[in-house]
């Protein structure tokens, strides 16, 4: 939130998608994510040369755990394509959604598309299959005004509204731009898509500074503190109106900025760097 060297104004937009070699044969490959401790099975990979090749996505400054355990149940998808190829992994620009994901439980293959096109899987017996997926809806902006409050006695109201959604830091109000600390911005929202009961719903809050907790009808759904500052709320989403709640916490050195343009008798941090 302060515009500096040391702070990122905007996100990095560097996600990765590659092809990733291993020298193992014989097992199936597992992501464990290490943000959230997830473990996925991959059916989407090929053997060549006794090494198993997977395709790997990864979002900006993102990582992943790479495990072999137990041999196979069933066969694998060797092929994915949607819009363009997915694996094989080609040259295209990346986006920050991916087109679309594998998974295994047993035997069953799920596939969760993020776009509306053809999908063709290909199998390790050649054999193909195809569905056209054309129901997803175009995505739904939040839109204001934004109830914040803030906490008594660190230079903000306890209580004001945004016309629309901006970052604090932007307020004309000094008392509000150089908070520090956790804000929370509410607002009542009506779900215009329909959804079944088979599709998934994400909440995009974009560029995060720096870290927020997502309440969503009074349940919370975590926190986010890397990007893509993404969370799945299909379990706490309802039909008709909705209320959010996004717990937004910045870095201290926003209130030690506002605090020099203070006299020393009516500022709210000591220090003695400047």
């Amino acid at each position: 939130m302060i515009q500096n060297t040391a702070y990122l104004p905007t996100l990095p937009d560097r996600y990765e998608e590659a092809e990733c070699t291993f020298r193992v044969n014989g097992k199936q490959p597992e992501l464990w994510d290490p943000m959230t401790g997830k473990i996925t099975k991959l059916p989407l990979y090929r053997t060549e040369n006794g090494r198993t090749v997977i395709p790997l996505r990864l979002n900006p400054e993102g990582s992943a755990f790479i495990i072999f355990r137990k041999p196979p149940k069933g066969q694998s998808v060797v092929a994915l394509s949607g819009e363009t190829s997915i694996f094989p992994v080609m040259k295209h620009k990346v986006s920050e959604w991916p087109q679309a994901e594998l998974s295994q439980q047993g035997k069953n293959i799920f596939i969760q598309v993020y776009k509306n096109a053809k999908y063709t899987l290909r199998r390790e017996d050649n054999k193909k299959i195809s569905l056209k997926i054309n129901h997803i809806p175009p995505a739904q902006e939040i839109k204001g005004p934004w109830r914040l409050s803030f906490p008594k006695g660190w230079g903000a109201p306890q209580k004001t509204v945004f016309d629309h959604l901006i970052s604090w830091t932007d307020s004309p109000n000094a008392g509000i731009k150089y908070f520090s600390g956790t804000a929370a911005y509410q607002i009542d929202f009506d779900l215009e898509a329909k959804l079944s009961q088979s599709s998934v719903a994400y909440l995009d809050l974009g560029n995060v500074q720096e870290l927020a907790e997502v309440i969503l009808n009074g349940k919370s759904l975590g926190i986010l503190w890397m990007p893509p500052f993404r969370v799945d709320i299909s379990g706490a989403l309802k039909k008709g109106k909705n209320k959010l709640e996004v717990r937004v916490t910045n870095l201290w050195p926003n209130r030690l900025i506002g605090d020099q343009y203070l006299p020393p008798e009516k500022r709210y941090t000591q220090t003695n760097i400047r």
